[in-house]
């Protein structure tokens, strides 16, 4: 039993370790990356095994490490440097993760995600000022509290609005279930654009908590998010309107 274990636990790590890692660490990392890697440490590791386990004497050190001490544990390193060539290697020739994908992960790519978004608002349009005056807000110590209801012309089939949302956006996502959903731009989740149905099923919640110097960024991400979720609501027939609230600070 204890010697499954050890081929067990020698496959898995051929097999996840460079993809897990590489997927934690590298920004470059890709699926494909991934997938290659899984493969590639997977099937050498199990075909080194059972070629190990047939060639073991019944008694001595086995066959593969009697070769090379290298080999040893029925060549598991070997397994893992090939992996994480493979996972490096299509990685590399595949296409990159965009930025929307890095964003909760890497804050160099949150921080450009950020700028290539507000460079599509115009402080100035009358729309965007517009919106600004429904938007409440409140300090509280070191985080700031954000918020706007928004009223919609009819009921939401919530599921089916999510569906559509993240096909069309992928950044939005429901970590916890259907009832939240979250626009994933940082690693802060508090920070995060945070949308939940309302009183009604004609309501619609914003939510924000960022850190109190972050408000006025937030405030361009949270018109963003605004304008992706009525342009969703537009592509299923239903209009957004903006509910009356005063500007607090």
């Amino acid at each position: 039993i204890i010697h499954a274990v050890h081929i067990a636990t020698f496959i898995a790590s051929a097999s996840y370790f460079f993809p897990i890692m590489g997927g934690i660490f590298w920004k470059r990392a890709t699926t494909q990356g991934a997938l290659a890697g899984v493969f590639v440490g997977a099937t050498l590791q199990i075909a080194m095994t059972i070629f190990d386990t047939i060639k073991d004497p019944v008694m001595g050190v086995p066959y593969l490490e009697s070769i090379h001490p290298a080999l040893m544990g029925h060549g598991v390193i070997l397994s893992m440097a090939l992996s994480g060539t493979a996972f490096i290697l299509v990685s590399l020739t595949t296409k990159a993760p965009d930025n929307i994908n890095l964003a909760p992960f890497f804050k160099e790519a949150a921080e450009e995600l950020y700028v290539e978004e507000i460079k599509t608002i115009d402080e100035n349009d009358v729309e965007y000022v517009d919106f600004l005056k429904q938007i409440r807000e409140r300090k509280v110590g070191e985080r700031a509290h954000i918020h706007l209801e928004v009223s919609t012309s009819a009921m939401i089939n919530w599921s089916k609005f999510s569906e559509e949302l993240n096909n069309k956006y992928p950044v939005w996502v429901a970590p916890s279930g259907g009832d939240s959903l979250y626009r994933l731009t940082n690693s802060d989740m508090l920070a995060c654009v945070k949308i939940t149905r309302g009183n009604t099923q004609t309501e619609i919640w914003f939510a924000s908590e960022p850190p109190a110097d972050m408000m006025e960024s937030q405030r361009r991400e949270l018109y963003i998010a605004f304008k992706e979720i009525q342009d969703i609501l537009h592509d299923i027939g239903v209009i957004v309107d903006l509910e009356k609230n005063e500007l607090q600070s």
